[in-house]
């Protein structure tokens, strides 16, 4: 069992070893995670729904069989036995004359046995029924329209849920990045802040330092711990959440590659109106209130046809008797004991109480709230238009900004290092200047993130894959 075990463990390894960039991070949850798995059963519900949607415009197919024991009064059994004897007595001179067999006399000589008995009869009947719709006032077309419906309203909101799963996957990959160099840059911090810890102690030794300065340089670090602590908390807290959005193990720590989706992030943003456009066709929120209003006229145009009449073929065939022994179960196919009818059958609701009219008119006030929240989807979608291209905008002026805070940084560290050399500075200026150098490393890191959440925002705001990704089931 531990060889297995092991022999998992470094297959996973395997599987997992090298760096793990933002692209096969979506393509793995979309496509792979415990969502995807959720969208697959979704669509099998979905085409098995649209299926059973279809199946009122087919025929129904239904066996029956009956079986027991009865008894009726006699004054009507006798009036059974008197006209089957003498049906019976009747179809026997018929044969007679014609030379015929008495094999059809099997039924009535049932019944005239019946005459004179108080007994109780065993009876049975079994065979096929069959109904096909004729015309149902519109209403099969409409469920079929339905049916049409549903299914694309299942992928709509199949695309809309994948691309939800992109933008939270983007979310949690910027959360496990930017935790991880902030828990790395309160490392350094701390180590820092103990070497100025030790400088002032040791010039407090040599007499040439304050009391106060050590004390304060100590408390500093102090304050430093819960940070620390919680930089590890929050890091793993992100982490096991990425690892359970891409259907990894809670504890797997692959290294994130922080290249962001440079594909994307290098697309020029389109103008506004163009922008506005591409949202207002491919926004899969919009598409799914609109595809749900559809429906819900169109389970109103079946409510209104219930009340009009409804017409079926009809037909059943199958084989019935009635003895007053057990032979009535003998030959349960015999020939004789056929019955089948053929016809049409109409059904119609002339008065409900004025249910289906309600519930009509709910229907109907349903589609026309739709209505309003779909105008007002639309005012929503132009403001989370706007807010996405100036977010787009401010990104890439902070990541420029934070690109030359760099470099001013590295060189302030460069001008304290030659002076810590040359012996004109302090140990404490240059640990700070390296500090400041770091910090605006993670700014940069952050404002890169920041872009890349900018583009995701722009793409996601018009409906667009952050990826090239196969078709929804």
């Amino acid at each position: 069992m531990n060889r297995i075990f092991a022999t998992a463990c470094a297959l996973t390894a395997v599987v997992h070893a090298g760096k793990l960039d933002l692209s096969q991070a979506i393509r793995e949850a979309a496509l792979q995670g415990p969502e995807a798995k959720v969208l697959q059963a979704s669509a099998d519900s979905a085409k098995l729904l649209v299926k059973e949607v279809k199946a009122v415009a087919y025929p129904k197919v239904s066996a029956y069989a009956n079986a027991g024991l009865g008894h009726q009064a006699n004054a009507t059994a006798a009036a059974f036995g008197v006209l089957g004897g003498s049906l019976a007595a009747g179809i026997q001179n018929v044969n007679k004359s014609a030379g015929l067999p008495d094999s059809n006399l099997a039924p009535l000589r049932a019944l005239e046995s019946m005459s004179g008995s108080d007994d109780p009869y065993w009876s049975y009947s079994w065979g096929l029924q069959v109904s096909q719709p004729i015309y149902t006032a519109g209403k099969v077309m409409t469920a079929l329209n339905m049916a049409k419906t549903q299914d694309r309203l299942t992928k709509v909101r199949m695309r809309g849920t994948r691309l939800a799963t992109q933008q939270s996957v983007v979310d949690l990959y910027v959360a496990c990045v930017l935790s991880k160099a902030k828990l790395e840059t309160t490392k350094r911090s701390v180590e820092r802040q103990k070497a100025v810890v030790d400088q002032l102690q040791r010039n407090f030794e040599y007499g040439s330092g304050a009391k106060a300065q050590v004390l304060l340089a100590k408390s500093t670090l102090l304050r430093l711990t819960p940070d620390l602590q919680s930089g590890e908390r929050d890091l793993l807290s992100a982490r096991r959440a990425f690892n359970r959005l891409l259907g990894r193990p809670a504890d797997d720590m692959t290294e994130l590659d922080t290249t962001g989706l440079p594909e994307l992030e290098n697309r020029v943003s389109p103008p506004r109106d163009q922008v506005m456009a591409m949202a207002m066709a491919n926004r899969q929120d919009l598409k799914m209130l609109k595809e749900a209003r559809s429906l819900q006229q169109d389970y109103a145009k079946i409510l209104k046809a219930n009340n009009l009449p409804n017409i079926a073929a009809v037909g059943k065939f199958g084989f019935s008797s009635a003895r007053q022994t057990w032979k009535a179960f003998d030959n349960a196919a015999n020939w004789d004991y056929r019955e089948w009818s053929v016809g049409v059958g109409m059904q119609w609701n002339i008065f409900d109480g004025w249910e289906q009219s309600s519930k009509a008119g709910e229907v109907r006030a349903a589609v026309r709230q739709m209505e309003v929240r779909e105008g007002d989807m639309g005012r929503m979608i132009e403001i989370e238009v706007d807010n996405a291209l100036r977010n787009r905008i401010v990104a890439d002026s902070s990541l420029a900004a934070a690109r030359e805070g760099v470099a001013a940084a590295s060189e302030a560290r460069e001008w304290f290092a030659r002076n810590f050399t040359s012996g004109s500075g302090q140990l404490s200026d240059l640990l700070q200047a390296e500090e400041n150098q770091r910090m605006a490393e993670l700014a940069l890191l952050s404002a890169r993130l920041e872009r890349t959440k900018a583009a995701v925002k722009l793409a996601a705001v018009q409906g667009y894959d952050l990826i090239t990704l196969p078709e929804v089931p």
